[in-house]
């Protein structure tokens, strides 16, 4: 995927995100390594949530992370804390902002759709009147 593929497909699947989760402020930048390369931030402020194609200097956190892994990041099929711990993803500054960040990509998750049977029940025929 290129670069903006990435970003685009991170910001929709940050879409239903639930701001209320970051208590105060909340300002990361995402350095995408691979083929896709590039930096995007995510910052909540004042409620707000915003998702952009640039740098972000003021952050409080900045986490890198490979170009297969930044949609599974931020749609929360990845643990971002527990990705770090295995080096899938590297995270600098402050862990209690990244945490938060965690926070915010799993309240945007959608429930896992349920599975139906493959097989679907034909209803029961009815039954003719005796006569």
């Amino acid at each position: 995927m290129t670069y903006v593929e990435i970003f685009e497909k991170a910001k929709a699947a940050m879409a239903d995100c639930k701001t209320d989760v970051v208590e105060g402020n909340l300002a990361a930048q995402i350095n995408i390594t691979g083929e896709g390369e590039g930096v995007f931030y995510i910052e909540v402020k004042d409620g707000a949530l915003n998702v952009e194609p640039y740098n972000y200097y003021d952050n409080n956190c900045v986490i890198t992370v490979a170009d297969d892994k930044v949609v599974k990041m931020t749609s929360a099929r990845i643990d971002l804390l527990n990705a770090a711990k295995r080096g899938d993803l590297t995270i600098e500054g402050d862990m209690d902002k990244a945490a938060l960040l965690n926070k915010l990509f799993k309240s945007g998750k959608k429930p896992a759709a349920k599975k139906t049977d493959a097989k679907e029940e034909k209803p029961a025929k009815a039954k003719k009147a005796a006569k």
